[in-house]
């Protein structure tokens, strides 16, 4: 589900809404045999299988998402586990995150660590501002747009777990509609945000121009993939791929020219909510 909408900055950087997507996906086209923690959330019934999004493990029994995405098996590895529930996130006050849990039928053998940090500390090294982040899912992949400025969706190309990177750049709580102008179902995330740069040209550069070796972001069809830093080589778990949009006035010609944005649902925030609901300690920091 796409709801494309630019709005303008607000105040000192201050990123206001974007375009939602139903899913997400990664380009460019770099499979990889890591991340296995990262799966599918599908549909399976009557010997078929639809893939509606992407999910991480972060315990044997427990894959946690976003809300808009749904189904009844979660896939790790070629392999399927049963969704016997899902819980979608609540707030206190205010309007919920677009995180959900899937509890497991079966156990997972390979599962994620979050990593509790915030974007921004007097420490850097405790910050995940200017961190590269391995983003992880099963979606769509993109090629090099003709005129230069971006990449362009592969139609079919989901289901392969692939794996790009991009630098940490911002934060910004992200509003957006995942149901129907009649029936509105708003929900606001605090997120991490990357840019995509153009190498060579940092004019399209909307937050940072800081380029990484891969650099891409997310699409169609991956909504709930991992995002990933790494901390003394190992990679633990700080967001989950929710949306991407751009800004009024950018240089970017589409949610995946250059100069868009792409938002993941920050977790340390909701850390009081992943334990009321699944009671792991296993985080780190």
């Amino acid at each position: 589900m796409y709801v494309l909408r630019s709005l303008p900055v607000l105040a000192v950087l201050s990123l206001a809404g974007h375009a939602n997507v139903g899913g997400a996906a990664v380009f460019p086209d770099h499979p990889t045999s890591d991340y296995k923690a990262v799966g599918v959330i599908g549909t399976s019934a009557g010997g078929t299988f639809k893939l509606n999004g992407s999910a991480v493990a972060i315990s044997e029994d427990w894959v946690i998402g976003v809300a808009h995405v749904g189904g009844n098996v979660f896939v790790e590895d070629g392999k399927q586990y049963p969704i016997v529930q899902k819980i979608i996130h609540k707030a206190f006050t205010g309007e919920p995150a677009d995180l959900a849990m899937y509890r497991l039928g079966k156990p997972v053998p390979v599962y994620a660590q979050i990593l509790l940090a915030p974007f921004e500390c007097p420490s850097p090294a405790g910050s995940l501002k200017g961190h590269t982040v391995y983003i992880v899912g099963y979606g769509r992949t993109a090629r090099p747009r003709s005129d230069g400025n971006g990449w362009e969706p592969e139609q079919g190309s989901e289901g392969v777990r692939r794996m790009a990177t991009n630098t940490i750049d911002y934060t910004e709580v992200d509003r957006y509609n995942i149901g129907s102008a009649d029936q509105p179902k708003w929900k606001s995330s605090a997120c991490l945000v990357y840019d995509l740069d153009k190498p060579g040209d940092p004019s399209f550069s909307t937050l940072g121009s800081a380029i990484t070796p891969d650099e891409g972001g997310v699409g169609a069809k991956d909504s709930g993939g991992g995002w990933f830093v790494k901390v003394n080589g190992k990679s633990y778990l700080v967001a989950i791929s929710a949306s991407v949009g751009r800004l009024q006035g950018s240089k970017a010609t589409s949610d995946y020219g250059y100069g868009a944005l792409g938002f993941g649902v920050h977790l340390t925030p909701y850390r009081g909510w992943i334990y009321g609901v699944t009671k792991l300690s296993e985080f780190k920091g």
